[in-house]
């Protein structure tokens, strides 16, 4: 991330200490109802996980 991406996405950071490092794994999946109950097609999840990690120096970074 730079420090464009931080300011815009601000509220959906958790707080975090300077320096520390942590790896987000975010996916978007669709959830199709398999009967009709009255809820819309194709509802859209997103989910957001931020994970700290011991060992940053060691991961090897691919854009």
């Amino acid at each position: 991330m730079v420090d464009s991406d931080v300011t815009s996405a601000h509220n959906t950071l958790p707080i975090m200490g300077d320096g520390e490092e942590v790896i987000l794994v975010e996916s978007i999946s669709t959830y199709e109802p398999l009967f009709d109950v009255g809820l819309s097609d194709g509802i859209s999840i997103d989910t957001r996980v931020f994970t700290s990690i011991r060992f940053a120096p060691q991961i090897t970074f691919q854009s």
